[in-house]
């Protein structure tokens, strides 16, 4: 081999090298941003519950407790279809509403948690509010 077969060798070796860490780069970037969209559909589901827990304490005057549940008739509300979290829960802890809601499928394995102050009665932007997405275990 001659020194230009050899400069040829190394440039190709090197044009694959950075292709391939593009499209490591592009690999992970496309993960999370379909990881943090899944965790989208979590949220909104978190902020509905919220909104029907607020709905119903206007009407009964107490907030419903719930246990891993999908499907509630008393709320306007079915997390049956949610492709990644279908089951969630409802309860009081100290002074406050807390709501969990689990994955499933893709998502399984992640958990948000809602806490919100009960003694306000006003229904709540999903943007003023703080969720804490929890990784219970590696997929």
């Amino acid at each position: 081999m001659n020194a230009k077969q050899i400069d040829n060798i190394k440039t190709i070796v090197l044009f694959t090298a950075i292709i391939i860490m593009i499209i490591f780069a592009l690999h992970i970037t496309y993960e999370k941003y379909m990881r943090d969209t899944m965790l989208t559909d979590g949220k909104i589901l978190c902020n509905q519950i919220m909104n029907a827990q607020m709905s119903y304490y206007s009407e009964n005057k107490k907030f419903m407790t719930l246990n891993k549940v999908s499907y509630v008739e008393e709320f306007p509300l079915d997390a049956r279809n949610n492709p990644y979290f279908s089951v969630f829960s409802t309860f009081q802890s100290g002074g406050k509403q807390e709501i969990t809601v689990f994955g499933s499928e893709e998502m399984e394995g992640y958990e948000i948690h809602l806490e919100f102050d009960n003694t306000t009665n006003k229904l709540r932007s999903i943007k003023k509010l703080k969720m804490n997405v929890i990784k219970t275990k590696n997929k």
